[in-house]
């Protein structure tokens, strides 16, 4: 059987608010300079929750609503 590490609640919430500045702020240059928002799928790449052979493959999929 493994055992996983259990993480305290104080890492988990200092990762997601990273994770969420780091957004925000790359969300907000995107604004200014394209005028349109991130995908929601870049949170989840940013919470490691989708690969970046993923995101690519979305936003192949997706391009022409980001045009």
């Amino acid at each position: 059987m493994v055992v996983l590490p259990v993480r305290a609640w104080d890492d988990v919430i200092v990762e997601q608010t990273v994770n969420m500045l780091i957004y925000d702020s790359l969300n907000d240059e995107v604004v200014k300079n394209c005028g349109k928002s991130l995908p929601y799928p870049f949170i989840l790449f940013l919470d490691g929750l989708l690969l970046g052979n993923h995101l690519r493959m979305w936003l192949k999929v997706n391009q022409e609503m980001y045009k």
